[in-house]
């Protein structure tokens, strides 16, 4: 049985578009990181403390659900991968996967929805100093 008729290639799309898209908001998250260095660099150490500790508070504890929902999207749809390479997958298998890529894309797309909206309104603040 090829991966087309067994359905496997549904699984490994969606383990493949989530990773993009992670690897899309860890670089978000270092270059936001990295702005706030360079325009520090002028402010005393004092103003980098309060403004990494304002970071750590407000972005990385939804930085951290948004890891959760990615990998237990990766890691059911890599279980329905591995039982699809010799089975046909079952409607509900195709079904699951399709949920946790939904619920995947909605977390990340309401983190950035967060992000541009709150966030950065203290790193606007930052950069006014």
């Amino acid at each position: 049985m090829s991966s087309f008729e067994t359905g496997a290639w549904l699984p490994s799309a969606i383990m493949q578009t989530v990773g993009a898209l992670y690897g899309v908001f860890i670089a978000i998250i270092i270059l936001t990181v990295q702005r706030m260095g360079a325009k520090s660099s002028s402010s005393n150490q004092k103003d980098w403390n309060t403004d990494i500790n304002k970071f750590k508070e407000k972005i990385l504890p939804n930085f951290k659900v948004i890891v959760i929902v990615i990998g237990i999207t990766e890691i059911s749809n890599g279980l329905i991968l591995g039982y699809g390479i010799n089975h046909k997958l079952p409607n509900w298998a195709l079904s699951l996967s399709y949920i946790t890529y939904v619920i995947s894309t909605l977390a990340i797309l309401l983190f950035s929805y967060w992000l541009a909206k709150h966030a950065f309104d203290d790193f606007r603040q930052f950069q006014n100093r």
